[in-house]
């Protein structure tokens, strides 16, 4: 396996069985500890290195990892250990196969996918930003415009999909859809997704049940109406922060997706048109004839929803066009034009200060960089102290506990002082790893403790050989009592 150095960043090339050991880096010749496994933090993988766990789920776990050669984060997917059988790693191939072939925005982007020691891996687009689940329980606004827009743009990714690969997602919930910090939605996971061409009659049926089509339910051949049917559930979802159907067992959910109507989506969410409500209700038919034909037409219904549901219409990207654009729904369509307006005045203003005098502005460019430096450094120093001293200050509440473990003691058995010095021990490594400036302090107050420790063994010492000195005393004194009370009767005698 190999290892980054934490002090150095030098690669380390080392064998599985010195995992968890010391061992000194090669190029700093500074002590480390070798990670426990083969997928912590600091791990290489291929041409990555594994940096913190996103996420993990039954067949596989997502780190934040940082590509070597360009220097770029992904998000590394890597397949669990007790999935490296031969049908694990062909489906977790398959879906990298598959993400590999499509390119678009509202796509998950696949950069690579290999094995490196054992190890499956699948990297792909790191998106900074959170899941529409994390939106809908964190009791977040969303209002019914933002809810189709994300609709829009994830029907915009399934047609894509289905238009260049014939490719059913076969998993549309809203743990999979991702809004991005710059306000792109992408739709993510295709480990269940399957081309048209793969379904036969006795395949393994897959999805999440409280989002699955009826038909996904019994086997039939599947198409993009399948999708439809799991994007409307999302959408009600969205609207009304609760789930349609829901059940305790997959048997119970299963029977509502064929038989039960929900919830009026207006009884909940009274905001909510009568033409919003009856596009959910059209999206989730029970049959596929019944909902929308294809993914074409359900964007052309949305579009002409979202003309009377955005606060302007300049926010409303085109049927097969990507938005780009974080919406701002907290504006009316007026301070839309007004904002616009004054940003033209601003452009106005900065260009006449352009023209008047250029090498002002370039002066006033290098002050603010120079002000942009002092302020990172300032920041960056402020950070460094701030991370030291959680350091220290986690390494002090060490130290008081041992204090106060000697101070409670009455008297230190030679057993207890022993595992107090091995505890020292490893305080005192602590000390020489952390590169604190409290260091010597920390030590000098360490050696207190120790001293104090020791002079509590040393007295409880004393005290119990005088004891046993007096034990012995006294009963030397009680036998010569005894010899001379038997003398004294013999003599009697």
């Amino acid at each position: 396996m190999r290892f980054q150095c934490p002090f150095c960043s030098y690669i380390i090339k080392t064998e599985n069985r010195f995992l968890g050991t010391k061992s000194q880096c090669p190029s700093c010749q500074k002590n480390i500890v070798l990670p426990l496994t083969n997928t912590e933090e600091g791990c290489v993988v291929g041409d990555f290195i594994i940096g913190e766990k996103l996420g993990s789920g039954s067949l596989a776990t997502v780190y934040k990892a940082t590509q070597v050669s360009l220097g770029r984060e992904v998000a590394l997917k890597i397949l669990s250990s007790e999935y490296t059988n031969t049908k694990g790693v062909s489906d977790f191939l398959k879906e990298a196969r598959a993400a590999a072939k499509l390119n678009h925005p509202n796509l998950v982007k696949a950069y690579a996918v290999g094995e490196d020691n054992n190890i499956c891996y699948l990297a792909m687009d790191y998106i900074s930003g959170k899941t529409l689940k994390d939106m809908i329980f964190s009791g977040e606004e969303i209002t019914i415009d933002k809810a189709l827009h994300i609709t829009q743009q994830i029907a915009e990714a399934l047609y894509y999909a289905w238009e260049e690969a014939e490719l059913i997602h076969r998993d549309v919930k809203p743990d999979n859809i991702m809004i991005t910090t710059e306000g792109l939605v992408k739709l993510t996971d295709l480990g269940l997704a399957m081309n048209k061409s793969e379904w036969h009659e006795d395949m393994e049926i897959s999805g999440s049940p409280s989002y699955m089509s009826p038909e996904q339910f019994t086997g039939e051949e599947l198409g993009p109406r399948s999708d439809i049917y799991s994007l409307g559930i999302t959408l009600y979802q969205s609207l009304t922060r609760q789930l349609p159907f829901d059940g305790s067992t997959i048997r119970s959910i299963a029977k509502q997706h064929f038989k039960e109507v929900p919830t009026q989506i207006t009884k909940i969410n009274k905001n909510v048109t009568p033409k919003v409500a009856a596009l959910v209700k059209k999206m989730m038919g029970k049959t596929p004839e019944s909902r929308f034909t294809d993914m074409e037409e359900l964007l052309k219904v949305i579009w002409q929803l979202r003309q009377k549901t955005a606060p302007s219409t300049e926010m409303i990207p085109n049927v097969h066009t990507i938005s780009i654009k974080r919406l701002e729904y907290d504006i009316q369509s007026e301070k839309v034009k007004q904002r616009k307006q004054q940003a033209e005045k601003q452009k106005q203003f900065e260009d006449k200060i352009r023209e008047e005098n250029k090498s002002q502005q370039i002066k006033l460019k290098i002050a603010l960089a120079v002000i942009i430096v002092f302020i990172s450094v300032i920041f960056y120093m402020r950070f460094t102290e701030g991370k030291q001293r959680a350091i220290d200050t986690k390494f002090n509440n060490k130290l008081d506990n041992l204090r106060s473990w000697v101070n409670d003691k009455n008297e230190v058995t030679v057993q207890q002082f022993r595992l107090l010095q091995d505890s020292a021990n490893k305080l005192e490594k602590e000390i020489q790893f952390m590169n604190s400036p409290r260091s010597k302090e920390f030590k000098q107050s360490l050696e207190l403790t120790l001293s104090y420790a020791e002079k509590k063994e040393r007295k409880n010492t004393k005290n119990k050989t005088a004891s046993s000195r007096n034990k012995n005393i006294y009963k030397q004194n009680k036998n010569l009592a005894k010899l001379q009370e038997e003398k004294l009767k013999a003599q009697k005698a």
